[in-house]
């Protein structure tokens, strides 16, 4: 049952989301300031005036003059020994270096960033950065990166390392024409089916692509059964992420290509969001997403016929015995239909003391035997074209080879810098729609109308 109290919109909302965001802009603000006025009083001495206790201080000279690098990474268990295993790599090829890596776990992309903004504001900001699309935005906007394009053009090297990766990978973190990330990691959507449904059902799957009209009509054939034992054709969860596909699959987006202002006011918008209304609540094929909804896990579990995510459930598919799965394209509904992705990367704190030394580290985080690991894993797709045969990624499963292909025509998922309010309006919207509280064009308005506003508040 949908919790009627998240659907209500206060009389004061949008004033109560000015004044955070003011709050929050008051807040980066000082912090930034801090970190300023620190590395005014700390530049004009020597390295080793400027040493702490725990020898964390980024670009510091510790005792036995090794230039030490700091390194901020997000990552999982299995992540994090990738990461280690290219710092090992590292040090092991620049003896005069050592790596302090920290490792974060367990929270989001905003929780981090703003991690991030402390530790710089105390004066202990990472050499090298680890930040998805959702934080790059923030980061650049702060002046927190340094842009990577002069460097690139003075290693022999750095121009074919950067034709390697996938065009789309490096467009996303490219901000007014100057690249500050190099790519480490991608995750793009696709729709995963259950095979052995689709042929119990006589249903031919399509390999070779459909529509819109194809998807819905083989939802609700793949839709039996009541009440606890009903198999859906298709779920998904309540989050912008998940959901972005299907705008990127119309033609739209929640917000405009440059991520500054609402895009909800487009037709085809109204349109992506009455075609999921109609799977919820017309055809029943859908279970009414929440953000609690584990789709991957009802997906395993036989009870959705077809979900549509990234490759990273793959391995925990393998661990459960689940092998009655492959993937094919979206569905689309536009001749300028997109798949959206998200990405990770890296990049080079713009006050480092020794932005080359993290440069040479930024390459072994993002080279082809990190990529080789990462593909292995099956939790993410190759973010450079000469790995895109690679056997441990191609055998993830039959049609894997699909992922990598996708991107030619991928799209960023939508990361402005007031995320957390597109995540927030976006939701309710849907909400609201899926639970009947409001027509599907008021809702879109009243959405499109809060998000204007929190763009506004930006500037």
């Amino acid at each position: 049952m949908i919790d009627k109290s998240y659907i209500k919109r206060p009389i004061d909302k949008t004033k109560q989301s000015h004044r955070r965001n003011a709050m929050k802009k008051k807040i980066i603000s000082i912090i930034l300031t801090s970190a300023m006025v620190f590395s005014a009083l700390c530049g004009c001495g020597s390295n080793q005036d400027q040493s702490t206790a725990d020898g964390n201080a980024a670009g510091q000279a510790s005792s036995d003059d090794k230039i030490v690098l700091s390194v901020s990474v997000m990552a999982n268990e299995e992540e994090k020994k990738i990461f280690e295993d290219a710092i090992d790599r590292f040090e092991t090829a620049h003896p005069d270096c050592t790596v302090d890596a920290s490792y974060t776990s367990g929270s989001t992309w905003g929780e981090y960033c703003d991690k991030l903004l402390i530790q710089i504001g105390s004066g202990e900001a990472p050499d090298v950065i680890h930040v998805a699309i959702e934080g790059t935005q923030m980061l650049v906007k702060n002046n927190v990166l340094l842009p990577l394009d002069d460097m690139i053009a003075a290693d022999p090297d750095g121009q074919a390392m950067l034709d390697d990766f996938v065009d789309a990978t490096t467009d996303v973190f490219t901000i007014d024409g100057k690249l500050y990330e190099l790519p480490t990691d991608c995750n793009d959507a696709v729709v995963h089916v259950n095979t052995k449904m689709f042929q119990d059902a006589g249903i031919e799957i399509p390999y070779d692509g459909w529509t819109w009209d194809e998807f819905r009509s083989i939802a609700k054939q793949l839709t039996t059964g009541e009440g606890d034992s009903k198999v859906y054709g298709f779920a998904t969860s309540l989050a912008p992420s998940w959901l972005a596909g299907w705008f990127m699959s119309n033609g739209s987006d929640y917000i405009n290509s440059d991520w500054t202002d609402s895009n909800l006011s487009d037709p085809k918008a109204l349109e992506t969001v009455e075609f999921l209304n109609n799977l919820v609540n017309e055809d029943k094929s859908m279970p009414v997403p929440e953000t609690t909804t584990d789709a991957t896990s009802l997906f395993a579990a036989g009870r959705v016929a077809m979900i549509a995510t990234g490759i990273w459930p793959f391995p925990s598919y393998r661990a459960n015995g689940f092998e009655d799965v492959d993937v094919v394209p979206m569905p689309t509904n536009s001749e300028d239909a997109k798949v959206g992705f998200g990405v990770g990367g890296v990049g080079i704190y713009s006050k480092s003391k020794h932005p080359q030394e993290a440069y040479e580290l930024m390459k072994e985080l993002t080279s082809v035997e990190t990529g080789k690991a990462k593909c292995a894993s099956g939790t993410c797709v190759p973010v450079r074209y000469s790995l895109s045969g690679e056997e441990s990624y191609l055998s993830q499963c039959p049609n894997a080879k699909l992922f990598f292909d996708s991107l030619e025509n991928g799209k960023a998922l939508p990361s402005p810098m007031n995320y957390s309010d597109l995540e927030r309006i976006t939701n309710s919207m849907f909400s609201a729609v899926f639970s009947g509280a409001s027509p599907a064009q008021e809702a879109v308005t009243n959405a499109d109308t809060e998000l204007k506003q929190s763009f506004a508040n930006l500037k």
